[in-house]
């Protein structure tokens, strides 16, 4: 993970709200990350089921703490962002957010 990549993280248990982060510092083990808004790209017209997309424009908030890097056994590259929330590099496609 490098300055400037996008993590993508998802809350919940009997839904999926997918959260984007922004590194703004790293180094071989660690990042520390900045909370990015989201936008809607599409929804069902009532904001509950849908496809976000991290939103540049909207103000960004700092976690004030760093996060440690870990690699999957394929290379892949995440990071705990809490208790039972892991991130890892966001594809650049939309995040499918969805109620049950």
């Amino acid at each position: 993970m490098k300055v400037g990549d996008i993590i993508v993280y998802v809350y919940h248990y009997n839904a999926r709200y997918p959260e984007f982060a922004r590194v703004t510092k790293a180094t071989d083990k660690s990042v520390w990350l900045e909370k990015l808004g989201k936008k809607w790209l599409s929804h069902d017209g009532y904001g509950q089921n849908g496809y976000r997309v991290p939103d540049f424009d909207a103000p960004t908030k700092p976690f004030n703490r760093c996060f440690r890097i870990k690699k999957r056994p394929n290379g892949e590259e995440w990071v705990k962002v809490d208790t039972y929330c892991y991130g890892c590099l966001w594809d650049g496609k939309p995040e499918d957010e969805y109620t049950d």
